[in-house]
């Protein structure tokens, strides 16, 4: 069980996108299993994230769904341990506004496709940066006129704490 925090860095990425929306922010959540003990684990997070930039607020529920080879450290969870996740994760839209005012309905409610990062861990500390590329369309309605196919890129590093 971790208990984790970070910031966050989102772009959008794919076709002719005049959309160039960067907002940046925080992370906040807990996570599940990693098997630091052992050579391969699988885990699953549940974290929330808030970003914003001059004109956007975002609000998502991130719920990230890995597998994670360690490398070192495996009879001790006090060990230096390097590791890397990869696998899928589904972003949930709880909001979203442009200048104050809700374009929630207008964005897909579920943003998803698969992360990879690397990181550390250390007497239960860990360090994490971690991509996570977004497979679906940034809007609900599928227009490419002004977005281009707008898809969502998020960059993560996270400091997780590990309580047991």
């Amino acid at each position: 069980l971790f208990i984790q925090g970070g910031w966050v860095y989102q772009t959008t990425y794919t076709g002719r996108t005049n959309f160039d929306s960067k907002p940046q922010g925080f992370i906040v959540g807990i996570g599940f299993g990693g098997n630091k003990s052992g050579t391969f684990g699988v885990g699953v997070d549940i974290n929330y994230i808030w970003t914003t930039n001059s004109d956007q607020t975002t609000q998502l529920l991130d719920i990230p769904v890995y597998g994670r080879f360690n490398i070192g450290g495996h009879n001790t969870k006090n060990a230096f341990t390097f590791y890397i996740p990869f696998g899928w994760f589904f972003d949930v839209n709880l909001s979203n506004q442009f200048d104050g005012i809700s374009f929630k309905d207008s964005f897909n409610g579920l943003q998803t496709g698969p992360l990879v990062g690397a990181g550390f861990e250390v007497v239960r500390i860990a360090l994490e940066a971690r991509a996570q590329w977004a497979l679906t369309q940034l809007l609900k309605d599928g227009s490419t006129g002004l977005t281009g196919d707008a898809k969502q890129f998020t960059f993560i590093v996270l400091f997780k704490v590990r309580l047991h």
